[in-house]
């Protein structure tokens, strides 16, 4: 009897051999049987790979490394000022001093045209080739004391950076103190060798140092004098136009220089603009003459101590 039943392919239940099936109709003659399906065997799942974790470059480290090559490249132009440094700075300052007082003689009528012109366009050239060393001696130094600043900034932030995250909690008492006493002693070192280091550049600026106030107020009274005459000289025939202009264009320069460098200059210009404002009150009868002479010898007793 078993031979003679079939399983439906669509309901699944023992029915006789017939064409169709007696239950749901699904046709039972040519059909494919039904496949039996398998169980799915389950697989033992992989381990999961272990991550190492990706370590991020702190970006104050890589400002830090970038500030050190810089400093290792400029670390010559911080070097105390050799025997040769020191010769050409002086020669420069000579000539520079020869260069003015050669004006001087100039608006004075002391000395030909033609004298003047030769002799200052020598001091011009011994000025020119000695200040190039200067001016890169100057600009090496700005450039350290510039990469020094930032590696200062640098060491300051992460002092910051350091208490805030002990604040909250990130760091422990004993990683926190370690820590800011080594930046600490980093941020003291980076503050000693700029405040040396702007001593030794302000040696090359200071190309007058050691010389009076009074002296350079004297100098500086030369150059302006000379720079307004230039034109009526130059109209007299004296010197020649081009002469003229490279002599305005060289003390426009040394103008600049002592305008910007010398703060006693400063205060002998303050104690003679003092004299002229005595002299005036004298002369309209603010003040009587024993008032106006006391207080003129005071003043001229600190123009000598400048």
């Amino acid at each position: 009897m078993t031979d003679e039943l079939k399983t439906c392919s669509r309901c699944g239940r023992k029915v006789p051999k017939t064409i169709y099936c007696i239950y749901c109709g699904t046709p039972l003659i040519g059909l494919p049987k039904k496949e039996e399906v398998k169980p799915v065997e389950m697989q033992t799942p992989l381990p999961e790979p272990e991550v190492t974790p990706k370590i991020v470059e702190d970006p104050f480290d890589k400002i830090s490394k970038s500030i050190k090559t810089k400093l290792e490249t400029l670390s010559v132009s911080a070097d105390e000022l050799d025997a040769e440094t020191r010769r050409q700075l002086g020669h420069l300052r000579k000539y520079t001093l020869w260069k003015i007082r050669l004006c001087g003689l100039l608006i004075n009528e002391s000395v030909s045209g033609e004298v003047f012109t030769r002799i200052y366009h020598e001091y011009s050239d011994e000025i020119r080739r000695f200040s190039k060393v200067r001016n890169e001696k100057i600009a090496g130094f700005r450039e350290t004391i510039n990469a020094k600043r930032m590696d200062l900034n640098d060491s300051k932030w992460r002092y910051e950076e350091l208490q805030v995250r002990a604040t909250v909690g990130e760091l422990n008492k004993q990683d926190t103190l370690s820590e800011s006493a080594r930046l600490t002693q980093r941020i003291n070192m980076l503050s000693d060798e700029i405040s040396v280091l702007q001593e030794r550049l302000s040696k090359f600026q200071n190309l007058f140092e050691g010389t009076s106030g009074k002296e350079l107020f004297e100098l500086e009274e030369t150059i302006r004098k000379t720079i307004e005459m230039l034109e009526a000289l130059a109209d007299d025939g004296k010197i020649s136009y081009e002469t003229a202009v490279r002599v305005r264009e060289g003390l426009l320069a040394d103008l600049k220089m002592f305008e910007d460098e010398y703060e006693n200059l400063k205060n002998v210009k303050d104690l003679h603009a003092e004299l002229d404002v005595l002299e005036a009150r004298l002369k309209v009868g603010e003040i009587d003459d024993i008032f106006y002479s006391t207080e003129k010898q005071r003043l001229l007793e600190i123009l000598e101590t400048l």
